[in-house]
C-alpha cells in the first residue's frame, strides 16, 4: 500500500476516534450511539493500519507510535481529564466584580461534574447543554422579592428555584478558611447571597417545570445574572455538566481568592459523596469482649454481697 493511502487511513482513524470519543461523552443517546460506532470503526482501521506498517518499523519506533496512539485514544474518550486542584490561599480582595454584560445561559439541570460532549456543543439544545435555540427569556417567569434558601437556590412567592448551571456548598457543609480554620461555608454562601438580594426585584425564568415546590431557572436582578454574581463572588462554583458559561466567573473568583477560594474546600458534589461514604461505615463491637467485661464486673460486685 502506498504511503499516501497509509497516511489517509491514519487521518481517518484520528478523525473517527476524536469525534467518536466526543460523541460517547455526550448526554444525548443518539450521539452516544453514533460515537460508539465511530470508535469501533476507528479501532478496526487502526488494527489494519498497524498490520500494514509494523514490518517496516523498529521496535523502538513501534513502541513510541503505539504509546502515542493509546494516549490519544484515552484522551478522546475523556479518561485523561481530571479535577482542578483546589489550593489554599490568601484572600486579596473581598469586593464583588460584576459586569453589565452578562452571558447567555446555555444550560439545563446539573448532575455530576463532567464536560459536555462535542456533538452536544455543536448542535445544542436545552437538554444537552448547547447554546443553539436556547434563550431563558423564552420561558415563563416569576417575579418578586427573593430570599436565599442556599447559595444556589432562591425562594420567590413560595417557589424554590435552583439556579441553573451552578452549585453552592450544602447548608451543613464546612470548609477551611485562609488560616486553615473550619467554618460553615454553606451558611456563609446563603447569607452572602441574601445580603446581595436585599431590596432587589428578581425575575426568574423557569426552565424546568415545578416539582414538589421546586423548579430550575435562570434569575436576574437589576440586569445581573444572579448565578454569575454568586459564582463571581466565590460563594458558588460552575457546574459544567451541561454548560461552561459560568467558568470565567469561577476563574476570576479563584484568581482573586474570593469567598470559598480564600481557603480550601470540597466542591459540593464531592462533599456529598464523602458524606455518603461516611454513612456506610458501621462500627461493630466485639460481643465476646463485652460479655467478658460484664462478667468481670458482676464478679467484683459479688464480693460485696
Amino acid at each position: 500500500m502506498s504511503v499516501m493511502k497509509k497516511f489517509g487511513l491514519g487521518v481517518l482513524f484520528v478523525v473517527l476516534m476524536y469525534f467518536g470519543g466526543m460523541g460517547t461523552q455526550s448526554d444525548n443517546t443518539a450521539f452516544q450511539g453514533a460515537g460508539a460506532v465511530a470508535v469501533l470503526v476507528a479501532l478496526v482501521l487502526l488494527f489494519a493500519l498497524l498490520k500494514l506498517i509494523k514490518t517496516n518499523m523498529s521496535v523502538i519506533s513501534s513502541f513510541i507510535i503505539f504509546s502515542g496512539v493509546i494516549l490519544f485514544i484515552l484522551y478522546s474518550l475523556g479518561w485523561l481529564k481530571h479535577e482542578k486542584f483546589i489550593a489554599a490561599g490568601e484572600n486579596t480582595s473581598g469586593e464583588l466584580q460584576t459586569t453589565e454584560s452578562e452571558p447567555v445561559v446555555e444550560s439545563a439541570e446539573e448532575s455530576d461534574n463532567a464536560d459536555t460532549g462535542f456533538f452536544a456543543k455543536l448542535f445544542g439544545s436545552i437538554g444537552n447543554g448547547g447554546s443553539s435555540g436556547f434563550n431563558p427569556e423564552d420561558y415563563p417567569a416569576v417575579e418578586g422579592r427573593a430570599n436565599a434558601v442556599t447559595g444556589a437556590m432562591l425562594s420567590i412567592k413560595g417557589l424554590h428555584i435552583k439556579l441553573l448551571g451552578i452549585e453552592a456548598p450544602y447548608m451543613q457543609q464546612t470548609c477551611a478558611d485562609k488560616f486553615g480554620q473550619g467554618y460553615a461555608c454553606g451558611q456563609y454562601a446563603r447569607n452572602w447571597l441574601q445580603d446581595w438580594l436585599q431590596n432587589k426585584m428578581v425575575k426568574c425564568h423557569i426552565i424546568s417545570p415545578e416539582n414538589n415546590g421546586r423548579a430550575t431557572g435562570v434569575c436576574f436582578a437589576e440586569g445581573y445574572d444572579v448565578g454569575a454574581v454568586v459564582v463571581n463572588a466565590g460563594w458558588a462554583v460552575a457546574y459544567t455538566k451541561n454548560t461552561d458559561i459560568y467558568v470565567p466567573y469561577e476563574n476570576q473568583a479563584g484568581t482573586n481568592k474570593r469567598g470559598l477560594w480564600a481557603g480550601s474546600f470540597y466542591r459540593p458534589w464531592d462533599w456529598k459523596k464523602l458524606q455518603q461514604r461516611k454513612s456506610n461505615i458501621k462500627i461493630e463491637t466485639n460481643s465476646s469482649v463485652g460479655s467478658a467485661v460484664e462478667d468481670s464486673f458482676d464478679g467484683i460486685m459479688g464480693v460485696f454481697k
